[in-house]
């Protein structure tokens, strides 16, 4: 009877050549995926995560400055790490941080489709993050959301023409007494902010294709009912 060659043989030791062999295969067959589906990938790291892939090689290396969406908030300002933040040293870090995201934006070869920021800035001057969203107004943003306890919304949304869909929330609502932009937005949701009534009005009025307005919870709106 022919006896079986393999059955008593111990099984193959996995090394550590084959384990990098398998990682790298692993790798390009990511990296064989189509640009959209590599964008969703990085649209779910936090920004520290997604732009290191910029080095990973040849393949990953535009895909950051391509990414159709970005979303910031206060783990992409102060380390994860800290329990407990140096309230001293918040201000310094998220202007620094803010002139590195202006640099990469800067950098970048499309506009963002969507720019998500929430970040709580107390403490802080109302215009702090004016030249940041300034960048992302200006490279043709169209969906924006704001969400930044204690911060007066940025001036740089009033005059931007390209935005469909904005939610503002958590924050000051400042409308300049003259505006040039919000003409494309369909869809408006403010939640917690505090807004006067001629503001909130003149806003709304200059939303000339709007389809859809949630307001929610603002403080101050008093007689909008009335309008």
């Amino acid at each position: 009877m022919a006896s079986e060659p393999h059955q008593n043989q111990p099984a193959k030791k996995q090394t550590v050549a084959t384990d990098q062999e398998e990682e790298q295969q692993d790798l390009d067959f990511i990296s064989r995926l189509p640009d959209e589906i590599l964008h969703t990938i990085l649209s779910e790291l936090e920004i520290r995560d997604a732009a290191v892939t910029t080095a990973v090689s040849k393949r990953w290396a535009p895909l950051f400055p391509t990414l159709p969406s970005l979303k910031i908030d206060d783990s992409s300002f102060f380390n994860p790490r800290d329990t407990e933040p140096d309230p001293f040293d918040e201000p310094h870090n998220i202007i620094k941080l803010v002139d590195s995201l202006i640099s990469v934006l800067n950098s970048r070869k499309t506009a963002f489709k969507k720019f998500d920021i929430e970040v709580d800035m107390h403490g802080l001057d109302a215009d702090d993050l004016d030249p940041l969203l300034d960048v992302v107004c200006v490279a043709g943003v169209e969906e924006l959301s704001i969400y930044n306890t204690g911060y007066q919304t940025s001036s740089p949304v009033f005059f931007c023409n390209t935005i469909v869909k904005l939610e503002i929330g958590s924050c000051r609502l400042v409308v300049p007494s003259k505006l040039t932009g919000l003409r494309a937005v369909k869809s408006l949701v403010l939640s917690s902010v505090a807004v006067a009534d001629d503001d909130l009005q003149r806003m709304i009025s200059w939303c000339k294709a709007m389809e859809k307005l949630s307001i929610i919870y603002c403080h101050k709106v008093k007689n909008m009912l009335d309008h």
